[in-house]
């Protein structure tokens, strides 16, 4: 969707976001981390923008239905090659 999201930089947050490039990482258990970030977020319409952006990118480059049937089509290639030596 192009927006700019804040998430937890534990779990599955990392996976999906790279911290100032895709969106802002935050401390879950930390109210102030969480607060630091969206604080950023509304005080500064370009890197809203910027994130956004770049998220969107991301996520239709790596997470879209091509690159996923793509990727899953490599590694059962790699599985069946194993398997069949």
């Amino acid at each position: 969707m192009g927006k700019a999201v804040v998430a937890s930089k534990t779990g599955p947050g990392p996976e999906v976001i790279e911290h100032g490039v895709s969106g802002l990482l935050c401390d879950p258990h930390d109210p102030s981390s969480i607060a630091e970030s969206v604080i950023a977020m509304l005080r500064d319409a370009g890197l809203r923008t910027q994130l956004g952006q770049r998220a969107r990118g991301r996520a239709v480059s790596d997470f879209s239905e091509s690159a996923l049937f793509a990727r899953n089509l490599r590694f059962y290639q790699r599985c069946a090659t194993g398997i069949a030596q």
